[in-house]
């Protein structure tokens, strides 16, 4: 589950409406609902408080291993 579904999830199981998440937060009503209703995108600062709001944590993601991915080794005779 990535990011924007996290937030989305977290909205919606607080059983707080919109309004109430927008007062709370500090994110405008109309930035939430076209997250939440239309798949739109947040700016990072709604996302830093919506997290703040519901106990989340941003953490930077882990960086893969250089490499091909889904090719296999080559094999030895």
């Amino acid at each position: 589950m990535n990011l924007a579904e996290q937030l989305r999830q977290a909205i919606l199981d607080s059983g707080l409406s919109l309004n109430r998440v927008s007062i709370e937060s500090g994110v405008p009503y109309s930035a939430l609902h076209g997250f939440v209703n239309s798949g739109r995108d947040l700016k990072l600062s709604n996302v830093e408080r919506l997290a703040a709001l519901f106990g989340m944590r941003l953490t930077k993601p882990t960086k893969r291993k250089a490499g091909r991915r889904g090719v296999a080794p080559p094999r030895r005779p």
